[in-house]
């Protein structure tokens, strides 16, 4: 049995947002930023060289992921297997947000892997509330 190394809380820690939406994803990058400014935020669509180098083992290895589930052309839940597929994958939080409320995109989502599903908030404050707890559920060490 290996053991993994710890995390190095040295660097900032990376909150990577795919979404295809630029509004969705300003909206996010800057709710994180103002109030977490020691976490880097990379937002904005899922580009196959994105997904590539997010699904090469040596590729890019946030600290959290936040994936939009319904976009043109991929699907939340299409990301969300083939990170769980990349070696190493499997332990990195994947937040899957929908705008829809049926429990059974919820259960599709926890079904394929996703760390947490969560109905996108309507107000920045409730975005910023739903920000400061899963940042406090997937970095709880990173968190202010």
């Amino acid at each position: 049995m290996t053991l993994s190394s710890p995390p190095d809380i040295t660097r900032s820690p990376l909150i990577l947002v795919l979404d295809d939406d630029p509004h969705e994803c300003t909206l996010l990058g800057t709710l994180i930023e103002d109030t977490w400014p020691h976490c880097a935020v990379r937002a904005g669509p899922p580009t196959a060289a994105l997904l590539r180098d997010l699904t090469h083992p040596d590729g890019l290895r946030p600290d959290l992921l936040i994936v939009e589930q319904d976009m043109p052309g991929c699907m939340g839940l299409d990301i969300l297997r083939a990170v769980r597929a990349t070696p190493g994958g499997q332990t990195l939080p994947v937040v899957i947000l929908s705008a829809d409320e049926d429990p059974r995109g919820a259960a599709a989502a926890h079904h394929a892997g996703a760390s947490t599903y969560r109905v996108k908030p309507t107000t920045p404050g409730e975005y910023r509330s739903m920000l400061a707890d899963l940042l406090l559920t997937f970095l709880p060490n990173r968190a202010d």
